[in-house]
Order: structure tokens, then sequence, then C-alpha cells
């Protein structure tokens, strides 16, 4: 069935798709109201459209459907029958695929609300649950501790032997220029300088880049680190 023009109205812009539901035999059936836009080849192109949809099926031809009959009544299995012509479930699918075929992006979502809302159908929320804002704050720092970490891995290999050896000689100046050398800047130096593992420097170098706009301790950066490694177990 096509739209109605309105008088003074361009029929292309006016016409809206719309979806039609009809209960038959106790079961709903999903048509389409496609715009005319006043051109048979428009509409043709609308059935072959459906026809295409309905024939990735790939069920038996109607010449066929006599012979599969008549074996069904035989041996007593209708499904057969059955399945030997398309299901509700693939003839309204075809129906909603022509409408977004035939309609205007804007009108997508539209279409979709009202086949879920003909089937009774209820999605569920778009995307995932909100996280509780603690726990948001963990991933976040997790995730920038971890890149600091990363960062830090190069200086803290470079200094690790020196650290062990236990060398008088090897002073904290002489291990700063090493590090200087590396690209280090102060704050990096000192971080590395400080800790044992890539992950203790990640977060004291993060304690010391956000400590006056987060006022939190050290321990607390620590802490929150450690949630966070543990949500990803």
């Amino acid at each position: 069935m096509g739209t109605q023009r309105t008088k003074g109205q361009d029929p292309v812009k006016t016409a809206k798709t719309k979806l039609l539901s009809q209960h038959l035999n106790g079961q709903l059936y999903v048509g389409v109201d496609l715009p005319w836009r006043w051109s048979g080849e428009i509409v043709g192109r609308q059935n072959r459209f459906f026809e295409q949809i309905l024939a990735m099926a790939e069920l038996p031809q109607p010449e066929a459907w006599a012979t599969i009959l008549t074996l069904s009544r035989q041996y007593g299995i209708p499904s057969i029958w059955t399945r030997a012509r398309h299901s509700l479930l693939e003839t309204n699918a075809a129906a909603l695929l022509t409408a977004l075929a035939f309609s205007n992006r804007k009108h997508w979502p539209r279409l979709v609300s009202e086949f879920f809302s003909a089937h009774h159908l209820k999605p569920g929320l778009r995307g995932r649950p909100r996280l509780d804002p603690k726990i948001a704050k963990d991933v976040l720092r997790g995730i920038q501790i971890d890149r600091l970490a990363t960062k830090l891995q190069k200086g803290l290999r470079a200094t690790f032997g020196a650290k062990q050896s236990g060398d008088d000689s090897i002073s904290d100046d002489k291990l700063t220029g090493t590090l200087r050398r590396l690209g280090y800047d102060d704050r990096e130096i000192k971080a590395i300088l400080q800790s044992r593992t890539p992950q203790d420097a990640g977060c004291r170098l993060y304690y010391a880049l956000n400590r006056q706009t987060e006022n939190v301790t050290l321990k607390a950066i620590r802490n929150s680190y450690a949630r966070y490694r543990s949500s990803l177990r």
C-alpha cells in the first residue's frame, strides 16, 4: 500500500515508510508501507529486493511444494512441510530490511523500534553499564601508571645492576647522569632511583605529576593501582 499524496506537497519528501502489523491465525505478520514516489520502477525494485532477501533462506521453489507436502504427510513429519515455506521470522525480517533499504537513514531507529515493539521484544541497554566512579578512577589511574611504568622501564634496567652490585663508588649523582643521557627529567629520575620495580616507579611518578590536583597520598595511589590490576584478572 502506498502513501496518499497531499496537495501541494512533494511526495518524495513527505512520504514516510511505515511498518504495518497484522494478526492472522494467532501469529503476527509485519508488512511494509513503502512510499510509492510516483514511480512504478521504484515499486518493482522494492518488490524485487524483498524477494531477494527471502531467497537468502534457500528454501525450495513453489513448484516443489506439492511433492514436499506429500512426503510430509506420508512419513508423518509436519516439520518437513513447515520448513519448505518461509517462516514467520524470515518474512517479518525481510519486511524490516526492505523498509530500511528504501527509507531515509534518519528513520532507521524508528523502524527498528516499531519492529521490536510489534513483537514485544525488549532490546538490552546500549553500551556497557556505568562504572562506579571510584572504579572508573582506578581504571584511569591504572592505565596511566602502566604507561609511565613502561616509559621508566629502560631507566630501571640501566640502574638496577649498579644498585645490586653494592659498589659504593657508584653514587646517585653518577646514576643521575646516566639517566639524563637516556632522556629522563628530574621527576622521572627521582621515581626510578627510589623504586625497585617499573610499577612502583610508575606509581611514584604519577603521584609526583598529580599530587596537587588530586590531593591524595602515594599510598592511596598504590592501593588504587592494586585494585586496577586485580580487576584485570
